[in-house]
């Protein structure tokens, strides 16, 4: 799909820049229309960073299980690994299906975790491996 004729590319500013201009717009140094103009960042990018518009915010699907949960589970599969009893991914994935489906959560997973979410899963504990 082609874009609409005369639209605007979405600009991708530096972080790293963006968090200086926005120090110094909070101490007053620089108004926030010169800050825009000085440093090619649009007005509303930094308006919204000063006033922290999106900072709570967070892309994707929301997550199944709580931080808590999810470490329980993990320390489960480590403890279930020591005393001889290491668990498959296929047998991980159902058990937090399971553990989703017993709480009566709204799950985005049909049938068992997805192959994305356990890559995530083992990422975010590391040890793990399987």
């Amino acid at each position: 799909m082609s874009r609409q004729i005369g639209a605007r590319k979405r600009q991708m500013s530096d972080v790293n820049i963006v968090e200086k201009v926005v120090t110094l717009i909070k101490n007053n140094d620089i108004s926030l229309s010169k800050a825009s103009k000085e440093n090619g960042i649009p007005k509303t990018t930094l308006h919204d960073h000063v006033h922290k518009k999106y900072q709570n915010h967070s892309v994707g699907v929301k997550p199944g299980l709580s931080k808590a949960k999810e470490d329980r589970v993990a320390k489960w599969a480590v403890h279930m690994s020591k005393i001889g009893f290491g668990r498959a991914r296929q047998e991980l994935a159902l058990t937090i299906k399971k553990i989703i489906d017993d709480e009566w959560r709204p799950n985005p997973l049909k049938d068992k975790s997805g192959k994305n979410w356990l890559k995530g899963f083992f990422a975010r504990h590391p040890e793990l491996s399987i």
